[in-house]
């Protein structure tokens, strides 16, 4: 799906994943979220490709990413639509999935000029040191509340 389906004058809650378990344990938590502030959940995968991935690599491999990319995000929306079906709240939120190249900073920024956002989601994992820039990156880029859920037990 694409970022235009979503209605301009919904509220929102960009939920980041790079589809690893800590991802996943913030998703859940954006869904409870969702529910209890009637809004919808923007799943979204920000993938990038080195420069020199351009140079030493066929546009096959950049097509083989983005497929991934793809696949993996539907996988992931799917299984966030059985849990918000499976839930007893008054308020399901709808879940749109997509994704880009680049910066998370840069796509979350773009993404909050385009839609409604009530705040970002994101997992974070212990003694990362990319996931620290890409936070701080993140928060000299999007003027919104970011919640950072820790990994799971």
């Amino acid at each position: 799906m694409e970022a235009d389906q979503i209605k301009q004058d919904d509220q929102n809650i960009l939920v980041l994943t790079d589809f690893g378990s800590c991802a996943r344990h913030a998703a859940d938590h954006a869904i409870l979220l969702g529910e209890a502030l009637n809004a919808n959940i923007v799943l979204f995968n920000s993938y990038f490709m080195p420069n020199s991935a351009y140079d030493n690599q066929s546009s096959e491999s950049h097509n083989v990413l983005i497929g991934k990319s793809k696949a993996n995000l539907e996988k992931e929306a799917n299984r966030m639509r059985m849990l918000i079906e499976s839930h007893q709240a008054k308020y399901k939120p709808m879940v749109t999935a997509f994704h880009n190249e680049g910066t998370l900073g840069d796509n979350a920024q773009s993404i909050a000029h385009e839609k409604t956002l009530l705040m970002v989601i994101m997992g974070g994992q212990s003694n990362n040191c990319l996931l620290a820039e890409e936070i701080t990156h993140l928060i000299d880029r999007v003027k919104l509340p970011i919640v950072i859920v820790p990994e799971p037990d």
